[in-house]
This record gives C-alpha cells, sequence and structure tokens, in this order.
C-alpha cells in the first residue's frame, strides 16, 4: 500500500462499519478511529500497530496513514474532520503529534456520546453539525487526557502534497521526475529525496502502483480490453503492464477479469 494525497471536504463525517482498511494517504484533516470490537492494523506516519477494543487512533493532519483489515471484520466507528471545526484543539493539531498514535479509552465512559453524534448524522436535524461537533469535542477531550503528545517541527508538507497530488493527476501520461520537477518548481533530487525518505519508494514505482490500483478497478468493470487497460493507464507495452501486474496483485490481469465474471 502507497500513500496518494486525498481532498477533503470541510465537513464533519461520522459512520460506523465494519471494514475500515485503506491505502496509505494523507490529506489536511483529522482520522479519528475508535474500535468498538475487534481489532485492525492502524498506522500514522509509522506510528501505531493492533488497534483493538477500547482503544482509539488518531492521525493528525497531513501524516501518512492507513488501515488494514487483516483481521477481518470488526465494529468500529471513524470520524474524519478539518481541525478548524474543532477549535479548541487547534493549537494542538498545529503544534503537536501523539507519541503512540493509540491510547486506551473509557469505552463505557464515552460510548454513548459517540452514539449521540451516530444518531445526529444519520438523522441529520437541523441542528445536527453542532451536535457531532460538541460530542466530538468531549470525545477528542478524553482521549488527549490519556495520550502522551510532543512538540514537533514544522515538516515540509506542501512539497509533499504537491508531488504526490501531481502524480495522482497524470500517472497515465509519459511521466518523469524531470516532469514533475518542472510543474512543481523542485529540483529532481529533492523530489527523489521526497520519495525515498518521505514515502519510502521510488518514484517509479510509486507511479506503477497507482497505474495497477487504476488498472484493477478498470479490469473489474470489463468494459475495456486487457491491451486497452495497459494503455489506458499508461503501460507503453502489454509485457510491462502484464510484469508489474502480477508483481503487485499476485495474479494476471485475465484472471482478475475473470473472477470478477465468475462472482
Amino acid at each position: 500500500m502507497l500513500p496518494y494525497y486525498e481532498k477533503k471536504d470541510n465537513d464533519i463525517h461520522v459512520r460506523r462499519s465494519k471494514r475500515i482498511g485503506c491505502a496509505k494517504h494523507l490529506h489536511g484533516h483529522i482520522e479519528l478511529a475508535i474500535m468498538l470490537k475487534g481489532r485492525t492494523l492502524a498506522y500514522a506516519d509509522n506510528n501505531g500497530g493492533i488497534l483493538c477494543e477500547a482503544h482509539a487512533f488518531i492521525s493528525f493532519p497531513n501524516q501518512v496513514h492507513y488501515f488494514s483489515d487483516d483481521f477481518g471484520d470488526c465494529d468500529n466507528v471513524l470520524f474524519i474532520f478539518p481541525s478548524n471545526k474543532i477549535s479548541a484543539f487547534n493549537r494542538i493539531f498545529s503544534k503537536k503529534l501523539p507519541l503512540q498514535s493509540i491510547v486506551g479509552i473509557d469505552l463505557e465512559k464515552i460510548l454513548p456520546i459517540i452514539n449521540i453524534a451516530l444518531d445526529a448524522e444519520q438523522n441529520k436535524g437541523a441542528f445536527y453539525e453542532t451536535i457531532v461537533e460538541n460530542a466530538l469535542s468531549i470525545i477528542l477531550a478524553h482521549i488527549f487526557e490519556r495520550m502522551k503528545l510532543e512538540d514537533v517541527k514544522k515538516r515540509n508538507i506542501s512539497a509533499i502534497q504537491s508531488i504526490l497530488l501531481y502524480c495522482s493527476e497524470h500517472y497515465n501520461e509519459d511521466i518523469t521526475l524531470e516532469k514533475i520537477a518542472e510543474n512543481t518548481h523542485m529540483s529532481k533530487y529533492y523530489i527523489s529525496h521526497i520519495f525515498s525518505k518521505e514515502i519510502g519508494i521510488s518514484m517509479p514505482e510509486y507511479i506503477n502502483t497507482l497505474r495497477i490500483r487504476d488498472a484493477e478497478m478498470l479490469l473489474q468493470k470489463g468494459d475495456m480490453s486487457i491491451t486497452d487497460v495497459a494503455f489506458a493507464v499508461g503501460f507503453n507495452s502489454l509485457r510491462s503492464f502484464n510484469r508489474h501486474f502480477f508483481a503487485q496483485t499476485g495474479k494476471t490481469p485475465r484472471q482478475i477479469r475473470n473472477s470478477d465474471k465468475n462472482e
């Protein structure tokens, strides 16, 4: 799973679900996951571990984070929100980072507050935003009383965002370090450093991962031939596409296409 930059709106979102898995990504919002039952893997900037019952995980703005469904179904509640919606904690979100992204909580105490937020989100009454904001403030206060935080130096987040956003919009083209540098106004050597140190993979590998992710979705739709899919996502040969596809998925494009038909 490799990181990508995700655009978000300015609303608070809350949902309860059995699955929480997602690829590595970053954005300017906070993600707060509360595990009611079961467990999952949760990481923010390589800080995390197993998120189990009566524990919470939080990702601060522009941390590369992800969840894994390796343990199967779980019962979780996920809040996604911009820091300006919960102004009481602006200083924490802008100046601090958790020493550990996962912390134990008193689930019996805050579960009624969580349910208030879920009910307000579902019913969408006249004051649901106010209700959710206040419920979330109480939950965050409960969590930060238990979580150790540290001061952090400002990261060059805008550079990472610019690079990942450009890649997400142009991965199906003939993309190179030189083109990324020209369009983001950065040195290609600095961009290469960002990929190796912040993202943990080379630029070509990252681009090919985006292409394969897109290819899987196109193959599952079944509207295009495998050859057309290969060229549509940016590969210049079917052989190269097949090689990278198998390396990343463990299956051939035809197996993905056929498995979807058999379901």
